[in-house]
């Protein structure tokens, strides 16, 4: 789980920690990407808006051709400069 905001991360680790998930996170996109290249996941939650990688910025690098991770990501936000309309 990626956001900028500590007490955000904090709630939502708890959160869904206590719900049985493992939770690792970080604090934006480029310190998410480092965890992506390091560990598989099945989940990546992240906010749109954060400094040095935004979360719309590792969506795009995620579904980047050649990204192990390509298939994996299906779905384009509304508003994502590249989405289709």
């Amino acid at each position: 789980m990626a956001d900028d905001e500590l007490p955000l991360r904090q709630l939502l680790q708890r959160l869904l920690a206590q719900r049985g998930f493992s939770v690792d996170v970080a604090e934006d996109g480029l310190a998410a990407m480092a965890l992506i290249d390091q560990k598989s996941y099945d989940v990546v939650f992240c906010d749109a808006a954060m400094p040095k990688m935004g979360g719309l910025a590792l969506y795009e690098k995620l579904r980047a051709p050649g990204s192990p991770l390509a298939e994996a990501c299906p779905w384009d936000p509304a508003g994502s400069p590249s989405a289709d309309r």
